[in-house]
């Protein structure tokens, strides 16, 4: 069954591909593409802080830093710090059912076997457990 279909019944969160991680001079990148499913299909994302969290590293996707596009429920949340060259960059489509996050030159830590994953905002907090390569 698609996933699409329980829009509006519970709310679900999945990777769909392997998690990019990168360290560097700068600090450490992380990619996460996956599936995101709302039960209450009303939340506006530009209204609502996003709390990340990925296995100890919490990071804010503040309200204020993110846009609802159009009349769908497509949100892209895009934070850069000049200073620091720290990016954090999210793409919510709740009409489609997926989501891209970027974070870029931040210290997120040495990875290990698995990871804990989760998103939190208005009603929705899921977390998943990720294997890692």
């Amino acid at each position: 069954m698609p996933l699409q279909l329980m829009a509006g019944v519970q709310d679900i969160l999945q990777l769909n591909r392997t998690p990019i991680f990168r360290s560097g001079n700068r600090g450490d990148t992380l990619v996460l593409i996956g599936s995101i499913i709302v039960k209450d299909r009303s939340v506006n994302l530009a209204n609502e802080d996003i709390l990340f969290s990925w296995d100890g590293f919490n990071h804010t996707l503040a309200a204020v830093n993110t846009k609802k596009i159009g009349a769908r429920s497509l949100f892209i949340h895009r934070k850069i710090d000049r200073a620091t060259r720290k990016a954090a960059v999210g793409v919510f489509d709740f009409d489609k059912g997926i989501f891209k996050i970027t974070l870029k030159n931040f210290t997120i830590g040495d990875q290990g076997d698995q990871a804990d994953f989760g998103l939190a905002f208005g009603g929705f907090n899921q977390m998943i457990q990720v294997d890692l390569p």
